[in-house]
């Protein structure tokens, strides 16, 4: 089952769930939403039945027609059986919560001058001032603000939310449109192919016409619903909804009482330290529901 929550951790913990080692990773990731894996799409057989036409003539109109016309002599029904029962998958989710953490990140003083100069108090300033740390450089913290570690949480379960609206219009459609025709008998028709389109029909009238292109092939269903979730990326990130801004403070500004994790647990080689925090940067969290992201177009 899809997750709806997002789970708080520390730096280390983001870096790991998205198998980096907190030592050497060089990113400033504040969370981390997985997409769904190992779902099932659902799955069916059309079972076909030949029968004797039930009545006295239409029996005898059956034969004659056998006789004359070379028709099979039997009426044929379609009946769906469902195989395999939809399911949502799984996935993680964690988001890095209030506190001070080192990172493995240097910051490029002259960079940000010169940036700061061009564009006085610039959203992605101290962002595009940072590098991967090596030997004699600085060594940045991060602090995470509480919050800003709530709307850090908030964007993830975004994306989670968004997930389950693809499933409930994705695989879940396909699911309940099964389900309402499982069991019926189709017919009678002259012909299996006949009996089988009947089954198809009703089917596609049970779902919407976005999707109607997607026939009973359900692992074109299950690339929709891909293709959907995927959305909540492409829009929300790409949209930079979720994208935090850093400003650099003093540690004057912190506070003696808030202590540093360290990514290895304990502190490491370094030329200085540099004190960046996080800001609600061009967030646009809650303003956007899944309703208006997860669309068929």
């Amino acid at each position: 089952m899809l997750r709806r929550y997002s789970a708080r951790t520390n730096l280390a913990g983001v870096y790991r769930s998205d198998n980096n080692n907190p030592a050497t990773h060089t990113g400033l990731d504040i969370a981390t939403t997985s997409g769904p894996a190992g779902y099932t799409v659902p799955a069916y057989n059309i079972a076909i039945q030949r029968r004797i036409p039930q009545g006295f003539f239409n029996r005898l109109h059956r034969a004659m027609s056998s006789i004359t016309m070379g028709d099979d002599p039997y009426e044929v029904y379609a009946r769906l059986v469902i195989t395999r029962n939809a399911d949502q998958g799984q996935n993680d989710s964690v988001y890095l919560g209030g506190g001070l953490y080192e990172t493995n990140m240097s910051f490029n003083e002259g960079t940000y001058n010169t940036m700061q100069l061009q564009m006085p108090g610039g959203v992605n300033n101290a962002a595009n001032s940072l590098s991967g740390w090596s030997n004699g450089q600085n060594r940045v913290y991060v602090l995470m603000p509480p919050q800003i570690a709530g709307q850090n949480k908030r964007a993830e379960e975004e994306h989670l939310a968004d997930f389950i609206y693809a499933y409930d219009r994705t695989l879940g459609l396909a699911q309940q449109a099964l389900s309402a025709i499982a069991g019926r008998d189709f017919g009678p028709f002259d012909s299996e192919d006949e009996a089988r389109q009947a089954v198809r029909a009703a089917f596609l009238n049970r779902v919407p016409q976005p999707l109607r292109r997607l026939g009973m092939d359900m692992v074109q269903w299950g690339n929709e619903y891909d293709r959907l979730c995927q959305k909540s990326m492409t829009e929300r990130d790409g949209r930079r909804w979720h994208s935090f801004g850093l400003e650099r403070i003093r540690r004057d500004q912190i506070g003696n009482q808030i202590q540093v994790t360290y990514l290895t647990g304990t502190p490491r080689q370094e030329n200085g330290r540099v004190y960046l925090r996080m800001t609600a940067g061009s967030t646009q969290i809650g303003q956007h529901p899944p309703s208006q992201v997860i669309t068929y177009a």
